[in-house]
């Protein structure tokens, strides 16, 4: 290790076999530490807020508060958790909601456990992980709902000050 402090991680992941191989895999390298598991979205938040982890792998399937608003109420509640949720399958809708809550990456079980670790180290040096596939409809996603928000918010200035009395 050379002195220097090991990642700190929160493990929530609903299926017990996976989260141990993951577990496994995660305490076999010599700079990463699993400091916490859980097996729902309110363990995961309670077991964040107790130990302050560098980062949380996040099921986004979670039961009793999904990954995704888990992702949330972490990063409002830890300060400098980087958080990784982890998914089934390359989801385009779960990644903008991940991103959205806040989430620092997004990475589909199906890829080895190595691409794993490497994305944990990633994730907790403060890049940003998004599957190559997956990027250029986040990037068209995002600027449509821009474009959204550009249209109501343009429609909303030619209101009269009377019928922005009324809407308010």
């Amino acid at each position: 290790m050379n002195g220097r402090k090991k990642t700190r991680i929160l493990l929530a992941e609903r299926q017990s076999l996976f989260r141990e191989a993951v577990k496994a895999a995660l305490e076999n390298e010599d700079d990463l530490e699993v400091v916490a598991e859980a097996c729902d979205g309110l363990q995961a938040i309670a077991e964040a807020e107790r130990t302050r982890p560098d980062v949380a792998l996040l099921d986004a399937g979670l039961p009793n508060c999904d990954g995704i608003r888990a992702a949330s109420l972490i990063r409002q509640r830890v300060d400098g958790c980087r958080i990784l949720v982890l998914s089934g399958e390359e989801d385009e809708t779960l990644l903008l909601e991940a991103v959205e809550a806040g989430a620092n990456g997004y990475l589909s079980k199906e890829y080895p456990l190595a691409e794993l670790i490497a994305a944990t180290r990633a994730i907790s040096r403060g890049e940003t992980l998004i599957p190559q596939r997956l990027l250029g409809t986040l990037l068209r996603r995002l600027i449509g709902r821009q474009r959204e928000r550009d249209i109501v918010l343009e429609r909303m200035s030619r209101l009269t000050p009377r019928e922005r009395e009324v809407l308010a």
